[in-house]
């Protein structure tokens, strides 16, 4: 096998996003690499060929037209077939922006993402831009192309999810998302969007989408939140009010338990401060 491999040193790049490495490897059945926490993060476009990802002991198999994530807070290991090997380009990053990216956009425990056309052309196209781009651009240009990777997967996700969703279900989410900015609707009041009773409602929605209506909204709240604290100067209360939260505390607190930081602690890591 051989790679072509381009190498930047990361302490030169002080955001919230280094680059370590990026190349295309031309895999052969001899090719593994294996990692332990803490370490950097791969997104990887599959050209050709099939291998394998284990994260944690739990297995997928990326093939062409793919992308797929090695979390670098997860041991993880990844092999090519050697009957049918992989072709593949890929970008070592690390930093904060990374994985509060990945928890911004539902993907956090999403590894492989099956014919991601647009992603794979955004790591192909930027890998390739990697040897014009001024020292001085380069920070930008990387912090960039992983927002725009990690907004792409983000949103083929959510396609898979809304596609898997049909009848009752679906007109829940539908009201439920029109719910974004308004205060939380009673489970009565999502019930008799289906006209069934509400713990009937908790069942169709919780089997078709894997989470209770509530818990579901409340996660899109704070996926909005968090994408609002990274992306825009809005305050804290702002944003809260925004989200149909009246108690600027609760949200707060509320933010802390699902995201493990409170807002402004989030915000500040989001950005390297």
């Amino acid at each position: 096998m051989h790679e072509n491999i381009l190498y930047f040193r990361p302490g030169s790049m002080q955001g919230p996003v280094k680059l370590h490495l990026a190349g295309t490897s031309f895999c052969d059945g001899s090719y593994r690499i294996e990692r332990t926490p803490p370490i950097v993060t791969v997104f990887e476009a599959v050209e050709s060929g099939h291998g394998t990802l284990e994260v944690e002991g739990v297995r997928c198999h990326p093939g062409a037209g793919d992308v797929y994530i090695a979390p670098g807070w997860k041991a993880h290991q990844y092999y090519s077939s050697g009957d049918d090997p992989w072709c593949k380009t890929w970008l070592n990053v690390s930093g904060p922006l990374v994985e509060n990216l990945l928890k911004v956009y539902q993907i956090h425990g999403t590894y492989h993402f099956r014919n991601a056309e647009e992603a794979s052309a955004l790591i192909r196209e930027g890998v390739a831009a990697l040897k014009q781009i001024p020292e001085p651009e380069l920070e930008r240009f990387v912090s960039e192309l992983i927002f725009k990777i990690v907004r792409s997967l983000g949103e083929l996700n959510g396609m898979e999810k809304v596609n898997s969703l049909s009848g009752p279900a679906e007109q829940i989410r539908h009201y439920l998302l029109r719910h974004l900015e308004k205060p939380m609707p009673s489970l009565q009041d999502i019930a008799d969007v289906i006209g069934r009773s509400p713990v009937q409602t908790i069942r169709i929605f919780r089997q078709a989408a894997g989470t209770t209506p509530y818990d579901f909204l409340l996660e899109e709240k704070i996926a909005a939140a968090g994408e609002m604290l990274l992306h825009t100067t809005k305050t804290s209360k702002e944003i809260a009010y925004m989200l149909g939260f009246r108690d600027e505390f609760y949200f707060a607190r509320l933010f802390r338990k699902r995201r493990g930081l409170s807002p402004r602690n989030y915000r500040n890591r989001g950005r390297g401060v």
